[in-house]
């Protein structure tokens, strides 16, 4: 298997020539000199060139990442982590070796539960990337019991493709076998109707396995007589193993055993033949239809589709929901419950309990199709009837088929319309593309209620979410099906089909007044990383400006106008509910450093300061489930603003730091006429010094810089420390802000940002970077000291000077601190 390191070494970008430009002038080929004199054994020469591509801004991402593995193949991982981390903010589109070296520092440091959660993420966007993939493998083996880990690789033996990963998992395998125990996957070829797959003895390779195929009564043997190219490729049998059969579809299930009893990974089969997906006009290659005007529609039956296969009780509460609506809902319909041979016989018996008292219809299927195929087959049982698809992990509420029906035909050339959610992708509500957790019944009634009266005015959206998504019979009867030949499973396909759509002149609408409530992650296990992959690749390729034209709509976002007017319109029922709490009602208005570390308040007003004078504010009120929050650009919505401030009932506002407040908000207490508040001091619990901590390489600056004194105090710090050689200086970490001084404290090269990765949590990064310690040089905090806050928040103990408020909030004396040069005792704000 390739190491990444090495692998890693050679995927710089092409180094960069003498331009001519100033900061490049006179520099040819810094890297590439490194890299000789690193290999000739010049370590004087090699760093001499490392430190000037590092102040150099043409080399400077480069040279991040050479200083990195330089560190890991010097045993240093925490400093290894740091630049890992400071490097991969800078490269987009980092290839897969990179993405797993933090993930290698975690692992050197012995923090494999930190590793596998980097992989994790990495393999989100990598799913088939070798490397990532093998040292997934490492990090699971240091977390898992053995037989946990085997069972694992096992039932991801069917996704593994390439030879590097398969000798691994079996060199793991091996040792643990029994006498006859075999090793395998199985699948079946729909197009070409065969059995394609491949059978190891892991005991007795040289053999050729024999398998029982079992379908209702008939057995069959199977013989694994073939070659498979990656068995030959892992040092397995040149000569068998392989498995290719035809076999004719099949109405059941169909089971494979090997000699020592158990099913084949990918057993058992479904030899159902694939429905075409795509219309008899599009083979015939039709162009597109052009539609206009309104569509007043038929009163049309709607199938009501939910595919079922695990969670029972999100899906008896989809269902129930669903039922319980439906004399609201003057749209006739049927709901359907598509029982995709659900392992769970409780879950089965309920369905049936339910159809036979004939409050829904039930199709049982007698093996997993997966998402694709059933719910294909479900859009067939009525022809002449529009669909809704209904993930088995969402609630509905009141009439929402009657308005979902209402957006989709609110245009004649609208072929899916889909709701909001707090688990909606495109459609997800508080915040775009983030999923907020389900609502409980009455949070997610009045949130419905809310959207409802706002009116059925639809948005254009780019695809619609298959969570719930009201497609009209007129449309798929001439886009066609979901395309169960090329796409696995149920991930992507409905992209695939509003693309199709709107390729041929259809277009897709958000239903703003609906909202469905969506779990997410019930019906489908964790194969769903390689399945994204492969059908996100089929995606890329037929549509090749898909990705651009997302890309602009999330940019653009056209529904954002529409998410702050639904949170303005809960600002009414949250004022009741601060009402019954009035020692929450006091407004604090802090900046974007504050945000990082304030105490929760119930009311919050964050800004941040963009150019020509103009702010972006933002209004949170802390109420129980999905929180609001409320947009506002100053000083152009400040009679909005006050507004519903006098709504909510504020009766204080507090300002954090009040000397850097713009003024718009400073003169808030003057306009609303309200009493200013005043912060008593009063602290988070402080965090113990880990006394087992390994040497500090970082530490976390915990001051707000934008108070001039002890910014220019920290930047000293910052200018003396930069003298240090690169791979052996004490590094200050500051989180990612934007501010106009930030850029000078980077460049001393001594400050980096806090390190963000993917999969872990700030404070797990900070530790796998050897940050241990959160450091004020205030010696004047008052109420409004940030500093106790960040540091709980960073799970790090706070070091700082000695004063009264320094003592209350458990911050130890900031001589204290053992740190490679010594810091100033204090630093006047």
């Amino acid at each position: 298997m390739s190491d990444p390191v090495h692998a890693a070494s050679s995927m710089h970008r092409p180094i960069p020539q003498d331009t001519g430009d100033d900061d490049m002038a006179g520099i040819p080929d810094l890297l590439r000199r490194y890299h000789d004199a690193r290999q000739a054994g010049d370590a004087d020469v090699a760093a001499a060139c490392l430190s000037l591509a590092l102040q150099t801004p043409g080399y400077r991402d480069d040279a991040r990442l050479c200083l990195a593995l330089a560190l890991l193949e010097g045993s240093q991982p925490q400093r290894a982590f740091l630049h890992l981390a400071d490097a991969l903010r800078h490269m987009r589109n980092a290839p897969p070796a990179t993405c797993a070296l933090p993930a290698r520092a975690a692992l050197d440091q012995h923090r494999a539960n930190e590793a596998d959660a980097l992989l994790a993420d990495a393999l989100e966007h990598y799913p088939d990337d070798p490397t990532l993939r093998t040292w997934r493998w490492r990090a699971l083996a240091a977390t898992l019991p053995p037989e946990t880990l085997a069972e694992r690789m096992r039932a991801a033996l069917p996704g593994i493709r390439q030879a590097a990963e398969l000798r691994l998992v079996l060199r793991h395998l091996i040792p643990q076998a029994q006498a006859g125990e075999v090793a395998g996957a199985i699948a079946y070829d729909a197009a070409k109707g065969a059995l394609r797959g491949w059978v190891v003895d892991l005991r007795e390779p040289a053999q050729t396995v024999t398998l029982r195929l079992v379908a209702g009564q008939q057995e069959v043997a199977l013989q694994a007589r073939h070659a498979h190219p990656l068995l030959a490729a892992v040092g397995g049998p040149a000569t068998h193993g392989g498995i290719v059969a035809r076999i004719t579809p099949y109405p059941g299930p169909v089971r494979l055993y090997g000699p020592d009893g158990r099913e084949l990974p990918g057993s058992p089969l479904a030899l159902v033949a694939p429905l075409p997906h795509l219309a008899a006009m599009d083979k015939a290659g039709a162009q597109p239809r052009r539609r206009g005007g309104g569509d007043a529609g038929s009163a049309r039956p709607v199938d009501v589709l939910i595919p079922v296969y695990d969670g029972r009780d999100e899906t008896l509460a989809c269902i129930q929901s669903v039922l319980r609506a439906a004399k609201a809902n003057r749209t006739p319909h049927r709901v359907i419950a598509l029982n995709d041979a659900s392992p769970d016989a409780g879950l089965s018996a309920a369905l049936r309990e339910l159809a036979q008292a004939r409050r829904i219809d039930l199709v049982e299927r007698p093996v997993n199709l997966g998402f694709i195929r059933n719910v294909n087959r479900g859009m067939l049982m009525h022809p002449a009837h529009d669909v809704v698809w209904l993930n088995a992990d969402t609630r509905v509420n009141g009439n929402w088929l009657d308005r979902l029906r209402a957006a989709a035909y609110a245009a004649r050339n609208t072929a899916s319309a889909t709701p909001f959610s707090n688990n909606g992708e495109l459609l997800s509500f508080p915040r775009l593309r983030e999923a907020a957790p389900m609502p409980g019944p009455a949070e997610l009634a009045a949130l419905d209620e809310l959207a409802a009266a706002r009116g059925n005015n639809p948005v254009e959206i780019e695809t619609g979410c298959g969570f719930c998504l009201f497609i009209k019979r007129s449309a798929l009867d001439e886009v066609g099906l979901l395309d169960e030949t090329d796409l696995e499973r149920g991930y992507g396909e409905e992209t695939d089909w509003c693309l199709r759509a709107r390729a041929r002149g259809w277009k897709h609408v958000a239903a703003t007044h609906v909202f469905v409530g969506h779990q997410g992650g019930v019906s489908f296990s964790d194969e769903k990383t390689a399945l994204v992959k492969h059908n996100n690749d089929i995606l890329r390729r037929r549509y090749p400006d898909a990705p651009a034209r997302f890309d602009r709509y999330v940019r653009q976002d056209p529904l954002a106008p529409v998410r702050n007017a639904l949170q303005r319109a809960r600002l009414k029922p949250a004022a009741a509910w601060l009402k019954t709490r009035p020692r929450e009602r006091t407004l604090w208005v802090q900046g974007p450093r504050a945000e990082q570390g304030a105490p929760d308040e119930t009311l919050t007003l964050a800004y941040r300061m963009k150019s020509q004078g103009r702010i972006d504010a933002t209004l949170r009120v802390a109420v129980p489930g999905l929180p609001i929050t409320v947009n506002y650009a100053l000083p152009d919505e400040t009679s909005r603003l006050d507004e519903d401030l006098r709504r909510l009932g504020v009766q204080a506002i507090g300002l954090r730091h009040a000397a850097h407040c713009p003024a718009v908000l400073r003169e808030l207490p003057t306009r609303l006429r309200i009493a200013p508040a005043e912060r008593p001091a009063a602290w988070p619990a402080p965090v113990a010094a880990d006394a087992h901590a390994p040497t500090t390489t970082a530490l976390l600056i915990a001051d707000d810089l934008s108070e001039a004194g002890v910014r220019r105090c920290w930047l000293s710090v910052a200018r003396d420390l930069a003298r240090q050689p690169a791979a052996e200086r004490l590094y200050l970490l500051l989180p990612g802000e934007d501010a106009a001084w930030m850029r000078e404290f980077l460049a001393t090269g001594a400050v980096l940002r806090a390190p963000e990765l993917g999969g872990l949590d700030s404070h797990q990064a900070l530790a796998l970077a050897g940050c241990t310690a959160a450091v004020s040089l205030n010696d004047a905090p008052d109420a409004d000291w940030l500093a106790p806050w960040i540091a709980s928040r960073a799970h790090l103990p706070l070091y700082a000077p000695a004063s009264a408020l320094a003592l209350q909030a458990g911050a130890r004396p900031l001589e204290n601190l053992a740190t490679a040069i010594p810091l100033p005792s204090a630093c006047a704000a």
